[in-house]
């Protein structure tokens, strides 16, 4: 962590920075979320097969998903891509 008098001048605003006091604790949670983001990659993979292949238990997130487009009309979908890339080109 930072020392006290940089978390004041954080607190007070108006100034810039002090980059070299917070490399410390940008570097240390930067490295646990690489690390943790490569333990849990690690565990999915030893389940993979197991849990795809073998059960076929689909991904709870993309179920909802499909569940709306593919109740939904094809025009309706068309009209939202349509509307999203104007929306992008536009801004």
């Amino acid at each position: 962590m930072p020392s006290y008098d940089v978390l004041q001048l954080v607190e007070r605003g108006g100034v810039a920075t002090v980059w070299g006091a917070w490399f410390n604790a940008i570097a240390f949670w930067s490295l646990y979320f690489i690390i943790f983001n490569l333990f849990v990659s690690s565990t999915m993979l030893l389940f993979r097969r197991r849990w795809i292949d073998v059960e076929m238990i689909p991904f709870p997130y993309v179920i909802a998903t499909y569940d709306v487009i593919a109740h939904s009309p094809m025009e309706f979908i068309t009209l939202l891509i349509t509307w999203g890339l104007v929306k992008d080109v536009v801004r």
